[in-house]
């Protein structure tokens, strides 16, 4: 049988328990880690989905690396999703170059930073090679947004692109509701 000293402290763990799970509870902790997942997934279509083959994005870029092969061994291996979310931010701030001969880097450093940097790297970290993991299904112009528009500029699907050709200005008359 326990002491009443025993019991009071059982019964004030379990009472600080309730009140830190109730206070996570009332201040949205799991709402904001899904914001940050949404964000992420959000900010790495825009950012780096043209360049980055990811599907649990949906997106198909082939200038960088596949995402899900370049996780996939590891993942399987055994590393888990805080190293890899510490290896996509330590790449997102110092980006390196294709190869160890070549001096260009084609990724810019810090396309995204601070939180949206934080954001891009635990979603990265969430999905990249993650076994089964589905594409999500999209309309024809958010496909184009999130596999082209980092790139082209096409008011129809609202992307803003810097580097590729206009493609208001080259297909007039075109809108990705056409494919």
């Amino acid at each position: 049988m326990r002491s009443p000293n025993a019991r009071g402290r059982v019964k004030f763990v379990l009472l600080g328990a309730l009140a830190s799970a109730a206070v996570a509870g009332f201040t949205g902790c799991d709402l904001q880690e899904n914001a940050d997942a949404d964000r992420g997934e959000q900010l790495f279509t825009q950012k780096c989905g043209s360049c980055h083959a990811l599907t649990g994005a949906g997106t198909n870029g082939t200038v960088g690396p596949n995402l899900d092969d370049a996780f996939a061994e590891a993942r399987a291996a055994g590393m888990d999703q805080d190293t890899i979310e510490g290896v996509v931010s330590a790449q997102i701030a110092h980006p390196r170059p294709a190869s160890p001969d070549d001096t260009e880097v084609y990724m810019p450093a810090d396309l995204v930073t601070g939180d949206d940097a934080e954001a891009v790297a635990n979603y990265v970290a969430s999905v990249a090679g993650v076994p089964g993991i589905e594409p999500p299904v999209f309309s024809a112009p958010e496909f184009f947004a999130t596999n082209c528009g980092g790139c082209h500029v096409l008011s129809a699907a609202n992307t803003t692109g810097p580097t590729g050709p206009n493609l208001d200005e080259g297909i007039a008359g075109w809108s990705p509701e056409k494919i």
